[in-house]
């Protein structure tokens, strides 16, 4: 372990550096809009590092402080937490060092602790709205119950780098087992297990993601949102960078982090993945074009605003607000959809008609056939009556 540490510290990859990308533009869009509402929150990195590699290249912690010393609002509120069980004293020191870290109401802490099966203990009292990022050497440490303890409280999210090449080579090794049942649970497990006996590595890979999803959501991450990262020249999955939320203001801010970071944007359309030779086209066959068509079918016969309209139907869609606005002003030129005020009445932006949030979006309802007849298409003016997205009792973080 200490060689790889010494070997990975050596020089930041392009991985790592797109990895800190992510992280620390979402931080700062996040806790900007945290720091308006809230009185303290929360920053945790339970897998810190050393804070710097040999190459003088800032790692995340310091990229993070940084972002939280430049903004007023952040740096009264912010409180922060790290971690590392082997560079605790190394992080101290680099943190000591940074320009203006006095200026922080609550000075950052470092622990060095190893993350366990006590560990999720630490965070069952009632939290601050948090940030937290867990990035493992391989998956000791991950596990279903850090991940509950760390979401469920208002306000909180959970970011972790999930090494699937290492648990893929895993999931039937019988000495690992317990680390893999603290990361899937028994029952999901053993019907992993089963499921990828004899497929294909895509299915495979799908058929993993698919638990890791359903065990996020088991412990109160409504929304899952995965990054991918090729292995270098291999031309298959290293790891993912996963996001985990409840509130859906935070999945739209990750979203358009993820989709700017992907190595690949067909049309404005990201991959969510980070490969070192982009393909031409979006892996999976996702386009403007495709969502265009997917709108007008998932969603005939209903009206609603932009805003709305959104957050129904974008939940596990890797599209982006500026994808959809795209998408619905063809629909709009091409007459498949009215909207709310019209084209003609909604002020030019770059040549286009604008589409804010509050545009009523009305998709005609599909030709009904009665006896064999195909009746007549209601008008493109109908409106059905459709009931928005259900609000928070709390405001949305």
């Amino acid at each position: 372990m200490k060689k790889k540490s010494q070997k990975f510290f050596a020089e930041q990859t392009e991985q790592s550096r797109v990895k800190a990308e992510i992280i620390t533009k979402y931080f700062a869009s996040r806790m900007r809009i945290l720091a308006s509402t809230a009185t303290k929150m929360v920053y945790i990195d339970l897998y810190a590092g050393r804070g710097r590699y040999d190459d003088g290249t800032e790692s995340t912690p310091l990229l993070i402080l940084r972002r939280a010393i430049d903004e007023p609002l952040v740096r009264k509120s912010l409180a922060t937490m790290f971690n590392d069980k082997d560079h605790a004293a190394a992080l101290r020191a680099e943190i000591a060092a940074l320009p203006g870290i006095g200026s922080l109401k609550y000075p950052p802490v470092v622990y060095n602790t190893e993350v366990g099966e006590a560990t999720p203990e630490i965070f069952k009292v009632e939290m601050a709205p948090s940030l937290t990022f867990l990035d493992p050497w391989g998956y000791k440490g991950l596990s279903r119950e850090l991940i509950r303890s760390l979401l469920k409280d208002w306000g909180c999210e959970v970011m972790f780098f999930f090494n699937f090449n290492r648990v893929n080579m895993d999931i039937a090794n019988d000495t690992v087992e317990k680390h893999m049942e603290a990361l899937f649970g028994p029952s999901r497990l053993a019907a992993l297990r089963a499921q990828v006996k004899g497929v294909t590595a895509p299915d495979r890979e799908r058929l993993v993601m698919a638990a890791l999803k359903d065990m996020t959501q088991e412990v109160g991450g409504r929304l899952f949102l995965p990054f991918r990262f090729e292995a270098r020249g291999a031309g298959r999955t290293s790891h993912y960078l996963v996001f985990v939320t409840k509130h859906f203001l935070g999945y739209k801010i990750m979203r358009d982090v993820m989709s700017k970071a992907s190595s690949t944007s067909v049309g404005g359309v990201g991959s969510f993945e980070y490969s070192s030779k982009p393909p031409l086209l979006v892996p999976d066959g996702r386009s403007v074009e495709a969502l265009v068509d997917s709108l007008a079918t998932d969603l005939a016969g209903t009206s609603m605003p932009v805003e709305h309209l959104f957050e129904r139907h974008s939940r596990d869609r890797l599209y982006i607000m500026a994808n959809y606005r795209e998408a619905l002003l063809q629909l709009e030129a091409t007459g498949r959809v009215v909207m709310d005020p019209a084209a003609a009445d909604r002020r030019p932006y770059k040549g286009r008609p604008s589409l804010k949030d509050g545009v009523v979006v009305t998709f005609p309802s599909p030709p009904a056939v009665v006896k064999g007849v195909t009746a007549s298409r209601p008008t493109p003016g109908h409106r059905a009556r459709v009931r928005p997205p259900s609000a928070s009792a709390r405001p949305t973080a």
